[in-house]
């Protein structure tokens, strides 16, 4: 899988579908790109970046990873001899967590969807599964779920619903976007665009 001299390790497809649609629209408006040395690449997990790590050892090649802090700790917890807190990577700065992305520090249950930000999340689920708007004003208006991250809140709200959808597929409300031009819009659009841009800003700085 890391074959460019620069990869960034996310979770799974649906990182890397979220780093296209924003990469594509920040570009639109002139602002900061994440520079195309940077290869996104789907890894299945905290937990494999150990082998990663030992796979490619000695190759001079670039490895960053995207994660929250909550994987890392989990991670370190159940195989200590992998502790990614105690690797190069971290050492170099090069192990970036979503809280301080996303506005939430010290949440470490955050994920990519709380970058892209509750309401703008809660919409897009919203058109990715057809759902109608009443449906979902309960949930927009205010948070009375105890999950952890705005996904693990929907996932909840799905399960809840008589008749809907029922399985939530994180990767759907992702593949809706990137079908999406670059006038589409959400209601905290500006908000998330500026948190995209300040992570790509880092990973770029990573490159010197």
């Amino acid at each position: 899988m890391l074959t460019a001299e620069h990869t960034l390790l996310v979770e799974g497809p649906a990182e890397v579908l979220y780093f296209h649609w924003f990469n594509r629209r920040l570009g639109s408006l002139g602002r900061t790109t994440l520079d195309n040395q940077w290869v996104v690449t789907p890894g299945g997990g905290i937990d494999k970046v150990g082998a990663f790590l030992t796979l490619y050892a000695g190759k001079e090649l670039g490895l960053a990873v995207l994660t929250n802090a909550a994987s890392i700790k989990n991670s370190a917890a159940e195989n200590p001899a992998s502790d990614l807190r105690d690797s190069e990577l971290l050492q170099h700065g090069h192990v970036l967590t979503y809280d301080k992305y996303a506005g939430s520090p010290g949440n470490g249950e955050a994920g990519i969807e709380d970058v892209i930000g509750r309401k703008n999340y809660l919409d897009l689920t919203r058109m990715a599964f057809n759902l109608e708007p009443d449906l979902m004003r309960p949930m927009e208006r205010t948070s009375t779920s105890s999950a952890s991250n705005v996904t693990a809140e929907v996932k909840e709200f799905m399960r809840s619903l008589s008749g809907g959808p029922g399985r939530f597929d994180r990767y759907r409300p992702a593949e809706f976007l990137i079908q999406q031009g670059a006038d589409f819009s959400l209601p905290e659009l500006d908000q998330a665009m500026d948190r995209f841009e300040s992570l790509f800003q880092d990973l770029n700085a990573m490159l010197h």
